[in-house]
């Protein structure tokens, strides 16, 4: 449904598709999501790196944030032609 490979994390909190997505009864979704907690990465908030560990379903930036949020309704025919951004769109 959507790749991005070079995700931005201040992009948070959730990502809209800009029309309505039928999905098969019976489909799979998996949510896969690499951390780059390296040196490496400028976006990194610690230096050195750490392990970021125990949370506890915190959502501050620094810590390791991975969700798959759906939002679903029941399908009607049509639905897929339905846009969810901005007035126009």
């Amino acid at each position: 449904m959507i790749k991005i490979p070079k995700w931005d994390f201040r992009w948070q909190y959730f990502y809209t598709f800009p029309k309505m997505v039928k999905i098969p009864k019976g489909s799979t979704i998996a949510a896969i999501g690499i951390y780059d907690n390296t040196a490496g990465n400028p976006n990194n908030p610690f230096s050195p790196p750490r392990e970021v560990i125990g949370t506890n379903g915190s959502m501050r930036v620094t810590d390791e944030m991975f969700q798959l949020i759906i939002t679903y309704v029941p399908y009607q025919a049509g639905d897929e032609n339905i846009g969810l951004g901005a007035p126009g769109q």
